[in-house]
């Protein structure tokens, strides 16, 4: 699934940004969308992640061709225009600006073949900056075991890879302290059918009781057999049903 490996704060601001601009976008004036639909869209994203210009041809599926910096800068520009002509763009929590902000000076600089002054907010352009500069040291081509070690590095989720480093010195930057996102840890989102999880899961813990959960089910296990509840509604966050269940097990 393309991008659920990404380390970065700013690349991960940018693509869950993006997607929800785009389709508040959609959900409002759908008509004004650009005909952007690709003609093989797996194959196309197999031509679009081995260049790394964002000039790579990719077949439309109306017989013409763009390219990854194409497509992007159709969407921005109607996504920046429908959120004018609707008012939205003075009403940009902090998180949006900065999503705008970074999506434009990514094209821009990309259509300026200057992705090097992104190294610090879209994860690729730092990774490839990282690897480019330990070849230059070591002296070895892409192909050495070295390198690939050095990309799992950038992989690992503790504090032992290469991303707290490069947060740290100033090689990637950061959105939120560590502080936060530990609070987020425990603490999950109130306006959402998140909280209802972690409401159910406290309750679950704290009463020692065997359960379940994923994104839509929340199952209290005793022995006679399994009690469940269906969370049908994403931004759902109070649940008589859920509350009952907990009730069971006070």
């Amino acid at each position: 699934i393309v991008g659920d490996t990404n380390m970065s704060q700013t690349t991960l601001a940018l693509k869950v940004g993006m997607t929800h601009a785009v389709l508040s976008a959609m959900e409002e004036c759908p008509q004004n969308f650009p005909h952007i639909a690709l003609a093989d869209p797996m194959r196309a994203i197999r031509e679009i992640s081995a260049d790394l210009t964002g000039r790579a041809p990719v077949e439309l599926d109306n017989g013409c061709t763009s390219n990854a910096l194409g497509i992007q800068r159709e969407i921005h520009d109607y996504v920046v225009s429908t959120y004018e002509q609707l008012g939205w763009m003075n009403q940009l929590s902090p998180i949006e600006e900065y999503v705008f902000d970074v999506w434009e000076r990514a094209l821009s600089a990309f259509e300026r073949s200057e992705r090097e002054k992104l190294a610090t907010e879209i994860e690729w352009v730092a990774k490839e900056r990282l690897i480019r500069s330990y070849q230059e040291r070591s002296g070895v081509a892409l192909e050495d075991p070295r390198v690939a070690r050095l990309e799992l590095a950038w992989h690992d989720i503790t504090d032992h890879g290469l991303r707290s480093k490069l947060e740290a010195t100033g090689g990637l930057r950061t959105l939120v302290s560590s502080a936060h996102i530990e609070q987020c840890m425990i603490r999950p989102p109130q306006t959402t059918r998140a909280k209802l999880r972690g409401d159910f899961i406290a309750a679950a813990t704290a009463a020692r009781r065997d359960y379940m959960a994923d994104w839509m089910n929340l199952r209290l296990i005793e022995p006679s057999g399994s009690t469940n509840v269906l969370l049908r509604d994403p931004f759902a966050c109070a649940d008589e049903h859920v509350d009952e269940l907990m009730s069971m097990m006070r």
